[in-house]
């Protein structure tokens, strides 16, 4: 049995962002081990918000301190999803090529294949247009009241 790659989820902003997370960690955790350690992570995922001009800088200098990860480290492949590529996402995806898969507010249940793609040496950028969400089993990552 071939051994699953570890992937972690960084989730910044809202209440939103965190139920996102959560459903994003449900279907990482159909194909790889969760990690809540970046250090361990071979895949890691940064879920940002873009609604305050700090909370963009906020998410510039954790993808920035992630990518730093890749050198000479186990992370292998960094997503950035959420409303930072929603709203800018061609232009961080240019400025930032250390991204693999950028996904929007709308792409979460495309994000597995996204990465698996990107193993095959091509950056992905599968932001769409903001949908209606799919009816995703999330992981609770704080209790339930």
């Amino acid at each position: 049995m071939e051994k699953k790659k570890k992937a972690g989820v960084i989730s910044l902003g809202c209440d939103k962002n965190r139920v996102d997370t959560e459903k994003m960690l449900s279907r990482l955790s159909e194909k790889y081990e969760i990690t809540s350690d970046p250090e361990e992570a071979e895949i890691l995922v940064v879920n940002t918000c873009a609604f305050l001009n700090d909370a963009r800088k906020e998410a510039i200098e954790e993808i920035l301190s992630c990518a730093r990860l890749k050198e000479g480290g186990r992370l292998e492949k960094l997503a950035v999803t959420g409303c930072l590529p929603q709203k800018f996402g061609e232009e961080v995806f240019a400025g930032i090529p250390e991204i693999d898969v950028m996904a929007g507010i709308s792409d979460y249940d495309k994000l597995v294949f996204a990465i698996e793609e990107s193993y095959g040496g091509v950056r992905k950028n599968i932001v769409g247009k903001p949908a209606c969400e799919p009816d995703v089993p999330r992981v609770l990552t704080t209790d339930g009241y």
